[in-house]
């Protein structure tokens, strides 16, 4: 987890420091670009553009056809999802970092010492492909989705994920049960703990789902949301009349937090 946060953060500020650098490059980019005119870099830009947008559109159909109509297995896992969804995966083709890398990756000097020839042209129209696709089409984005009826299965999202936990709960049993304490030499009395810890995952994931399927998730959900704000309530005061540390209620408060979003996912509708 704390791996995962760290390079998360990485990327984050190798990415703003790179939106940065487009900042700081594109007065001395425009500046060394002689002999246009700006309707005539506007032009440029937005031909470009549209050529950058239309060609993404144009393979991402026969991209996700042509894979299924060729092998009848792929076909059978994994269906084609229909050309609304396609259309927001085209559209979802934004650029950003790695089209400026390129760009930049240019060499400022050819072979015999010379500019490189309209090196700064083509750093502009990067530039602009970024701003419009990243701007343009991520502003959009959204309202394309719902124009569409792009929707999620989150329905059936959730049900595999408790399938899935509750088979891991029971290879855990399983497998707690395979143990022989004397020659693990394990306490049965932890290994009783053990079970019982699986078992009541069991017994959770078993009543998510007869309250999905007795249409009292909700209700369930407005409980779990109440018993939460109990709990913070309760550390608040706790920490206001110090009897647990700064880092020991910050340390729960994430806990609660943690169990509200997982309380989110799992709500209907949410």
């Amino acid at each position: 987890l704390q791996a995962r946060q760290l390079w998360d953060w990485l990327v984050f500020v190798l990415e703003g420091l790179s939106f940065v650098l487009i900042g700081l490059q594109l007065r001395t980019v425009v500046g060394g670009i002689e002999g246009r005119s700006p309707a005539e870099l506007a032009w440029a830009a937005l031909l470009l553009n549209l050529l950058v947008i239309a060609v993404r559109l144009a393979w991402v159909y026969p991209g996700s056809w042509l894979p299924r109509r060729l092998s009848p297995r792929l076909r059978e896992r994994d269906p084609f999802p229909g050309w609304r969804t396609v259309t927001v995966i085209g559209w979802a083709g934004m650029r950003g970092v790695v089209s400026l890398a390129l760009a930049l990756a240019i060499p400022t000097e050819v072979a015999d010492g010379g500019p490189f020839p309209e090196r700064d042209l083509v750093v502009f129209l990067s530039f602009s492909v970024i701003v419009v696709t990243l701007v343009g089409q991520g502003l959009t984005l959204p309202l394309l989705i719902t124009r569409l009826g792009v929707v999620a299965p989150e329905e059936d999202a959730a049900a595999g994920t408790a399938r899935a936990q509750a088979r891991l709960s029971e290879v855990a049993l399983a497998r707690l049960d395979a143990l022989d304490p004397e020659a693990d030499r394990v306490p049965p009395e932890l290994l009783e703990r053990l079970r019982e810890r699986y078992r009541a995952r069991l017994a959770h994931l078993d009543h998510q789902r007869d309250a999905g399927n007795q249409d009292g998730a909700g209700a369930y959900a407005e409980v779990v949301s109440e018993l939460l704000d109990a709990q913070r309530e309760e550390l608040r005061r706790l920490h206001e009349q110090g009897e647990v540390t700064p880092e020991v209620a910050r340390r729960l408060h994430h806990d609660l937090d943690l169990e509200e979003a997982r309380l989110e996912r799992e709500r209907p509708g949410g």
